[in-house]
């Protein structure tokens, strides 16, 4: 059934995966200025002029959009296969994998280095939007759990009958 609350968890695990668009992956501090880039973009600011430069269309937004396109599509589905519980925990287990597919792309990709400016980097730190992958992981986590309890229910309601 669509009213039960592995739903919530599951639209919400769509919400939080989809919010990694917006959300800042990863700064890059230079001398001249700050690199940061984003699901969507990459901005550099330079401290001179704060002038913004800013290119999206590298091989790390495109294989971003792909993988959270395959992994927001396997969760709609696990959404929808409600009528069959077993199908419905299997593909829940792999949009995990799909979830964790995407942290190794987010942190293989984002370790290549400056993308916008040349020269040595002083620091590069992660950003906030590195754990939503994880918050999507552990929602999909509780559905699946939640989807096994029902499982245990139904097969319990089945030996009294």
């Amino acid at each position: 059934m669509l009213q039960r609350i592995q739903t919530l968890f599951l639209l919400l695990a769509i919400i939080v995966n989809m919010g990694l668009i917006a959300a800042p992956l990863w700064n890059y501090q230079h001398q001249e200025g700050v690199e940061e880039i984003s699901g969507m973009k990459i901005q550099y600011d330079t401290q001179a002029g704060n002038e913004s430069l800013l290119f999206t269309e590298t091989p790390f937004h495109i294989g971003l959009m792909g993988i959270l396109g395959i992994a927001t599509v396997f969760i709609l589905v696990t959404i929808f296969k409600f009528s069959d519980r077993k199908s419905q925990i299997r593909i829940g287990y792999f949009s995990i994998i799909t979830l964790m597919m995407e942290i190794l792309l987010l942190v293989l990709l984002s370790q290549r280095g400056p993308y916008l400016s040349e020269g040595s980097i002083n620091s590069g730190s992660p950003s906030w939007g590195f754990a939503l992958p994880v918050v999507a992981i552990f929602l999909v986590w509780l559905a699946i759990r939640n989807i096994q309890k029902d499982e245990e229910l139904i097969k319990s309601v089945d030996r009294i009958r």
